[in-house]
């Protein structure tokens, strides 16, 4: 088994705790400013500060979404993988997403470089 990485470990504890306060600011503070980030949109990504920006905060008009990491594993690659809880809620209160997925990150200079999106059943399959 490989040993995570305990400050990629606590890199993604804050990015997670600063993304569910609606803390942008905090959150991008913790990614390089050419991140890429995956939309969770039929494999869209997003580039930089400005584009995650405007894609979260027009995100949260519509939707209010809370996401808890379950776990972090390290990957041979150097990357992390994270089992995530995701729930949102409308703007009436409905759920409309309930489910976990597995969110996979890619580090440069100590921050976030790449994030990408894959099914719950991703580390079952390595």
């Amino acid at each position: 088994m490989l040993t995570l990485d305990p400050a990629h470990a606590a890199l993604l504890d804050m990015v997670y705790h600063a993304f569910n306060a609606r803390n942008v600011t905090a959150a991008l503070a913790l990614m390089q400013p050419d991140v890429e980030w995956s939309s969770g949109f039929k494999g869209q990504y997003l580039s930089g500060y400005e584009a995650l920006r405007n894609f979260w905060t027009t995100q949260w008009q519509h939707l209010d979404v809370v996401i808890q990491p379950l776990g972090y594993h390290a990957l041979p690659d150097g990357r992390v993988a994270t089992r995530v809880s995701q729930l949102a809620h409308d703007v009436v209160g409905a759920v409309v997403i309930d489910n976990q997925v597995t969110h996979i990150y890619e580090f440069e200079g100590g921050l976030i470089k790449r994030m990408n999106i894959k099914s719950i059943h991703f580390l079952d399959q390595l």
